[in-house]
């Protein structure tokens, strides 16, 4: 096993997270490597990473299946949902840096969002899908703004203190 590294995605076309050519330094990325995903969509599932990951503004990261990841930061980034897998849950400590979104899929995706929810960015849940969120939001200081779908809060701290907007979607 290699010693941990910082590993950055900025790729066009290819998507696969298990690709070494897709990162820069050229490695598959390992459960210690910080990653960075700064332009481009990276796609992965089953993911048990105990370093960071990091979603740049032009960077989406797809989810194909349940991930445990132990500190994600959205930097204006995007994390999605798109798969015919129709639920599956997130495990991280969340810090939205800066503005982003979390697209979850269609009518019928689930995704369950697990762990604590902090940073001053605001959170945009866009497309059909349901976003359960079973996380505490208490460090949020950002706002949600629903433009699709449905955001489902699992408990009384799941979206933080500064409110929610409906622009297209449902609150429950």
């Amino acid at each position: 096993r290699r010693p941990a590294q910082t590993l950055v995605y900025e790729k066009e076309g290819s998507d696969v997270w298990s690709t070494a050519n897709n990162w820069t330094p050229n490695h598959m990325p390992q459960s210690n490597d910080t990653t960075i995903i700064r332009k481009g969509e990276v796609k992965s599932g089953l993911l048990n990473q105990t370093a960071p990951m990091v979603v740049e503004e032009e960077g989406i990261f797809r989810l194909i299946d349940r991930c445990k990841i132990s500190s994600l930061s959205l930097k204006g980034g995007t994390l999605k949902i798109q798969t015919t897998n129709p639920s599956f849950s997130l495990q991280t400590d969340l810090d939205v840096t800066d503005s982003s979104t979390i697209a979850v899929g269609e009518k019928n995706s689930i995704l369950e969002l697990k762990g604590n929810i902090s940073g001053n960015g605001d959170i945009y849940k866009t497309n059909n899908g349901i976003l359960k969120v079973e996380a505490d939001a208490t460090k949020l200081n950002g706002s949600w703004t629903i433009k699709g779908g449905t955001l489902l809060a699992n408990n009384n701290n799941a979206l933080g203190p500064n409110g929610v907007f409906v622009d297209n979607g449902t609150l429950e």
